[in-house]
């Protein structure tokens, strides 16, 4: 099997063997079909792992959000003149060479909640004029920046 697949390793080749086995070995199919049940099985098992494998001490790449200034400047001028809606995103999120873009980014911690958003609402600004903002209900830390030195405040939940 190591010639078939030369840049796995050999520790990985084995724990792929040990899944394999342990899931012929517990596989109780029905009557129809049993071998299409078992090689979905098998496909899962193998993609896992080598999902798993191949992430492993990897550096996560960086997604970098941003708003983009002309874009509201462009709603709100087709909104003022009637020319169009002015629903368009404007804001950003690129990761290496792709570009989404949206009214709202949902940022998520590495359970699957949610520890922020940055939002565009329809027809809605703050009270400051704001008409993009960053929510969340994690803790943050802010660093200003002064003639002092620096001043970070942690404000917990």
């Amino acid at each position: 099997m190591s010639n078939q697949f030369p840049k796995l390793n050999q520790n990985l080749i084995e724990q792929i063997q040990d899944d394999i086995i342990t899931c012929v070995d517990g596989f109780v199919a029905p009557d129809f079909a049993p071998h299409v049940r078992m090689v979905d099985s098998l496909c899962q098992i193998i993609v896992d792992r080598l999902g798993r494998n191949l992430t492993k001490g990897r550096k996560p790449r960086l997604c970098r959000i941003h708003v983009s200034q002309p874009a509201i400047k462009q709603n709100l001028k087709e909104i003022r003149e009637g020319t169009g809606l002015g629903k368009e995103p404007v804001i950003t999120c690129k990761r290496g060479k792709e570009n989404l873009y949206g009214h709202e980014v949902r940022i998520y911690d590495r359970e699957g909640n949610v520890v922020a958003s940055v939002m565009q609402p329809d027809d809605k600004q703050l009270s400051c004029g704001a008409r993009v903002w960053v929510e969340t209900t994690a803790p943050v830390e802010v660093d200003e920046r002064s003639a002092v030195g620096l001043l970070t405040t942690r404000l917990e939940r």
